[in-house]
């Protein structure tokens, strides 16, 4: 047994060696999403804000039907799609991809060659509700069956120090099964979702293969070798294991891929041993039946509370950002349905170490117990949740990293290149290009660029641009506050005498 412990160690030591790092986003493609070619490019590139892995690249043309495209070469953040010879008229690049977090990612992209044309556009949908309720499952079993299962083993080991009695060893030894169910089942389902394939094609090999190729793969395999020390029954490999599940929980997702990463992964790490041991302690609680193992725990508990807390809330910090974000955002309803019910269980701890444990009142401990434990089910049902709400932390990361929207203004004696990033609303710099009528350089004394946006009940925001270099303006410091469509003008005084006027419309996407 010793031996197979000393494998399980090894093997721990090198999955922690590895590590996952942000959330993917596209920054930009070429050709750009909306625009219109002259001629029909020989590839397809898209841009992201880190490496990832391509998993399904699909065109789909004007009468809907798509082809799925080969050849796809990542190179770090780019993704390079040799494409096929293209119609006139609009088609979609539908791209699908795995981020260093685990998760898939999906968009498309629309472009017309020489004119646009009407089309049945498919692009990806989200998670269908089939599988995100499976998703949901496999990862709430996870997270009970390691909780309870390893933090049961360690309550055993080290604060009962004895071999737990037949109700608690079964309870245990049902939470690690528990436990592994959850691991394959989450791989399965993994690939499904990497792929947005159907539930038989578990039966084939290609979508357990595509979730042994991500970095959530790494989180199962730390979870795995966690519960096969915890069953080892060995002292030593059981304190391994609690390690082991706080680098498995640690190792990929939203709050430890967040940055910075020296803080939010060493929260989570601290956060998931904290609560492991904490709710792997409340069914051994309940069967116990020695004063000396409960005032044992009553000593070293308030500790690993004061641990959870303390990097709950960093995280919370990090991942929410602004209090609006709490009711604004799915996963902030989410943050505050879970936030009050860890509320009501530290309440119930809290009675629980100062007035029952003094008074060793066994029965009102137990109904107590179980009312932490129906409150636990919850909690960990609600962070199962947030495999399908992105943290706003994400999502403001994704708005900063918006492509700029490019706008051509052209009048009779003269013409403007309009660029405004990062292109959604929120503060923005604009950029203008200004030539004259036959694309030379326009020699302006002053431009002022004034932004309308009647829909919204918007006056005219005006601005002086600075001049940069050559026929380059720009304007700084400008904010946006809502999505849609502007007027934008250009007054641009060439002359004390003369003044041309470039006027047109600038949508910013939701």
């Amino acid at each position: 047994m010793r031996r197979l412990s000393g494998i399980i160690i090894a093997l721990l030591a090198v999955c922690a060696a590895s590590s996952a790092f942000a959330h993917a986003t596209l920054l930009k493609s070429d050709p750009a999403d909306g625009s219109v070619l002259p001629a029909a490019p020989a590839q397809f590139t898209l841009t992201f804000n880190e490496p990832v892995s391509p998993i399904a690249i699909r065109l789909i043309a004007g009468d809907g039907k798509g082809t799925d495209l080969g050849g796809v070469e990542p190179h770090n953040e780019e993704v390079s799609v040799p494409l096929p010879p293209l119609e006139r008229g609009t088609h979609t690049l539908s791209w699908r991809v795995v981020s260093a977090d685990g998760h898939p990612v999906g968009g498309s992209v629309v472009f017309a060659v020489g004119a646009p044309s009407s089309m049945a556009v498919s692009t990806p949908s989200a998670t269908p509700t089939g599988r995100a309720v499976a998703i949901w499952i496999m990862r709430l079993a996870l997270y009970v069956g390691l909780f309870a299962g390893v933090g049961g083993a360690f309550f055993s080991e080290w604060i009962a120090r004895q071999p737990p009695q037949a109700p608690t060893h079964n309870v245990v030894a049902a939470a690690l099964w528990l436990a592994l169910v959850g691991a394959v089942g989450s791989l399965g389902l993994q690939g499904l979702d990497l792929l947005d394939a159907p539930f038989p094609a578990l039966l084939t090999v290609t979508p357990w293969t595509a979730a042994l190729h991500s970095t959530y793969a790494l989180t199962l395999a730390l979870a795995t070798i966690a519960v096969l020390l915890a069953m080892t029954s060995d002292r030593w490999s059981v304190a391994f294991a609690l390690v082991a599940v706080g680098l498995a929980l640690a190792s990929s997702g939203h709050a430890s891929d967040a940055q910075p990463q020296y803080l939010t992964r060493p929260a989570v790490f601290i956060h998931s041993l904290a609560l492991t041991f904490w709710i792997g302690s409340l069914w051994p609680l309940a069967a116990n039946r020695s004063l000396s193992t409960l005032q044992r725990f009553s000593r070293i508990a308030p500790l690993p509370i004061a641990l959870l807390i303390l990097s709950g809330v960093a995280l919370a910090v990090i991942q929410i950002r602004s209090p609006a974000a709490i009711v604004g955002t799915p996963y902030g309803r989410v943050f505050a349905a879970k936030m009050t019910a860890v509320a009501v269980l530290l309440a119930i701890a809290a009675w629980n170490r100062w007035r029952l444990t003094p008074r060793h009142d066994q029965r009102a401990l137990r109904r107590s117990i179980a009312v932490e434990l129906v409150l636990v089910a919850v909690i960990l049902g609600l962070v199962a949740a947030w495999r399908f709400t992105p943290p706003p932390r994400a999502l403001a990361l994704a708005a900063e990293a918006a492509p700029p929207i490019h706008v051509h203004i052209h009048g009779e004696k003269a013409m403007a290149d309009v660029s405004v990033a990062p292109g959604r609303a929120g503060p923005v710099s604009i950029s203008l290009a200004i030539q004259d009528g036959d694309f030379g350089a326009l020699d302006a004394k002053t431009v002022t660029v004034t932004l309308t946006n009647p829909a919204a009940g918007i006056e005219p925001i005006r601005r002086e641009a600075r001049h940069i270099d050559g026929v380059v303006w720009r304007v700084d410091g400008l904010t946006l506050p809502v999505s849609g469509t502007w007027q934008a003008k250009a007054d641009i005084l060439v002359t004390e005498f003369s003044q041309v006027t470039l006027e047109a419309p600038l949508t910013l996407p939701p």
